[in-house]
């Protein structure tokens, strides 16, 4: 253990005098380097000194606006960028920023104000291509133009006001988007063939909202409203239009979709006047509203015109003095309706021919509820509380999986009809009344004043019921029918026939008045009358229970 001891100690003291150990030079390293950046490298832009001297920009670059300037501005070369800083261009004479002819492609100007003088431009850009201007405030100041540019340019996010030409004005191939443009004398936004126009605000024009001078143009997301006339443009464009105000024409093929409910407080006038053929409109779960007795028909498309598409949505009160208003009068061949209500009109709905009505709503209209032409399809419509018929049909056409509820007559047909699976209940008049050459077959007429069903010649009624009508459950007026396997009871009259050659077989009736009354003239099978024995060996027996 001593021993031991002795080392350590010997250790600590031979550390404790060894001598010190280096520590590195001591001599100071040389002057600092320069670390201070200079003013280009700071800001590596060419400044515009702004105030009341005019000034050119002669070459490429980047420029920036260091205060107000009150002259104009003139880009003189290509490949120029110009960053107003948040500051203005207000000219006092002239346009507020010019380029002239022969300069300015692949300009970009942004982040500032413009303002001209009186009568001129505030953005003169009509000679350059491949512009971008964006972020800018046009205060029109009563400009000839807001934004003048030329083909392949891009306006974004500029609010032009107040010129009495045009508030923004693009040549070819150009774009303008996420644009507000407000009160002008003339037109809001002119653009050339093949521009894209997306997501503006076109207001308060004393011309035309928008402006489309070229073909094979995009407009989609555009409110359009309080111009005098909100679009004014040439065929063969692919335009997707909120509709933001009613009366409005449609001239071109388009997609529209309701921003909101519409109502039109202009009498005299359709609400939309399509003049066109393949336009579809989408109400979007909203209505279009119309000013009552003095107004025309809330949608109406003539027969000159075809392809109407309407949907998803409510039209009221169109109740002209012309009997064939309507809420929507789509007479041109192959309209299509779906998922509309229609009420208090004149007409509910009318379709031309080959068009179809589906998932519809007609109630509290003046006349009939849906009214089509020649070759229509009829599917899962309901209609109510009609003075004229729920659903009146010319010529041609299917009827699946209707109501009909309080009209005058429930389901009326000239002829050629098919009629399946439908409900006639509680009708002032008839529940089904059939014209010649029809089918129908597996529907419910029970409580209407008059017939259940009432048929004129070459019909097949099939599968029918027939019960608590106040005339007759069926009622055949004229020749060449086959009423088979229906079934009436609780009527004045259960089966009545009254024409010749009509065919009477396997129905059954019960409690009417008078179960069967089948004038001479006609082929019917035996009437059998069911006892506590019943049994049958004829296979086309009627049967009176």
């Amino acid at each position: 253990m001593n021993n031991w001891r002795i080392v350590v100690v010997t250790a600590i003291l031979s550390w404790a005098v060894s001598p010190a150990r280096a520590q590195g030079p001591l001599t100071p390293p040389g002057a600092p380097g320069e670390t201070m950046k200079t003013l280009a490298q700071v800001e590596p832009r060419i400044p515009i000194p702004g105030g009341s001297s005019p000034f050119t920009i002669n070459q490429q670059g980047s420029y920036y606006l260091v205060t107000n300037m009150f002259r104009t501005l003139t880009i003189a070369a290509n490949n120029v960028t110009v960053d107003l800083m948040g500051y203005i261009i207000a000219s006092t004479s002239g346009d507020a920023l010019d380029i002239p002819i022969g300069t300015g492609t692949n300009t970009l100007v942004r982040n500032g104000t413009l303002r001209p003088a009186t009568g001129n431009h505030a953005l003169d850009a009509r000679y350059a291509d491949d512009c971008v201007f964006e972020n800018l405030r046009i205060d029109g100041n009563g400009a000839w133009c807001g934004i003048y540019a030329d083909d392949r340019c891009i306006v974004r996010n500029c609010e032009v006001r107040g010129c009495n030409n045009r508030g923004i004005s693009v040549g070819r191939d150009s774009e303008v988007s996420n644009c507000r443009v407000i009160g002008g004398t003339l037109d809001g936004v002119q653009a050339d063939h093949g521009c894209r126009i997306v997501d503006n605000v076109i207001e308060g024009h004393g011309d035309d909202g928008l402006y489309i001078t070229g073909s094979d143009c995009y407009v989609a997301g555009n409110r359009v409203k309080g111009n005098a006339d909100n679009y004014e443009m040439v065929q063969g464009n692919q335009l997707n239009l909120l509709l933001c105000e009613v009366p409005e024409t449609l001239d071109w093929p388009c997609s529209v979709k309701f921003i909101g409910t519409l109502a039109c407080s202009v009498t005299g006038t359709n609400g939309i006047t399509v003049n066109a053929s393949g336009v579809s409109i989408d109400l979007d779960g909203h209505g279009l509203i119309g000013p009552g007795a003095a107004s025309l028909s809330g949608i109406y498309q003539t027969s000159a015109y075809r392809d109407l598409k309407i949907c998803n949505g409510f039209v009221a009160n169109w109740i002209g003095t012309v009997t064939a208003d309507a809420g929507i009068r789509a007479v041109g061949d192959n309209a299509m309706v779906s998922s509309i209500q229609a009420s208090t009109n004149n007409t509910g709905i009318t379709i031309g021919r080959g068009g179809a009505a589906l998932d519809c709503a007609a109630t509290y209209n003046k006349r009939d509820g849906i009214y089509a032409i020649y070759g229509n399809v009829i599917s899962r419509c309901t209609t109510a509380f009609n003075d004229g018929a729920g659903i009146i049909i010319a010529r041609g056409a299917t009827v699946h999986d209707c109501t009909s509820y309080r009209n005058s007559d429930g389901f009326s047909a000239l002829g050629e009809a098919v009629i399946t699976g439908c409900i006639a209940y509680d009708n002032s008049d008839d529940g089904f009344d059939i014209g010649s050459n029809a089918r129908i077959a597996d529907c419910t007429a029970t409580d209407n004043s008059g017939d259940g069903i009432q048929l004129t010649e070459d019909c097949l009624v099939t599968g029918n019921t027939c019960c608590d009508n106040g005339s007759s459950g069926i009622f055949v007026m004229g020749d060449d029918n086959r009423i088979d396997s229906n079934h009436a009871s609780d009527n004045n009259k259960g089966i009545d026939v009254n024409g010749i050659d009509n065919l009477v077989v396997r129905n059954s009736a019960e409690a009417n008045g008078t179960d069967y009354e089948i004038v001479a003239g006609n082929s019917d099978a035996q009437v059998l009358t069911f006892g506590s024995g019943f049994s049958c060996t004829e296979p086309w027996a009627n049967f009176s229970l």
